[in-house]
């Protein structure tokens, strides 16, 4: 494993909106990683993190809106890990 992490559609849900989401979400960890690789990781760390937990916020609330409008089963399960996240995010921030 490289580290990068491309785009494959094996990776889609099957939503537009969502797929796009996660690209981004994928392109901020790319963008640590890249900086890693140069020996800047440092430097970006606390920024990348920032970023990743504030879109990480917008993303689910997106999901979670698309989950509750389509009547998703997994709606209780899936919300429960996005919590989960965003209390083990605190300590980061």
């Amino acid at each position: 494993m490289t580290g990068f992490v491309e785009w494959d559609e094996s990776f889609s849900v099957g939503v537009k909106e969502i797929d796009e989401q996660h690209k981004k979400l994928i392109s901020i960890l790319n963008t640590l990683y890249h900086a890693m690789s140069r020996g800047k990781g440092k430097e970006i760390l606390t920024h990348i993190i920032e970023e990743l937990k504030n879109y990480a916020v917008y993303h689910f609330s997106t999901e979670e809106e698309y989950m509750k409008k389509f009547n998703c089963k997994i709606y209780k399960e899936h919300k429960a890990l996005h919590d989960e996240f965003m209390t083990h995010s605190k300590i980061y921030v």
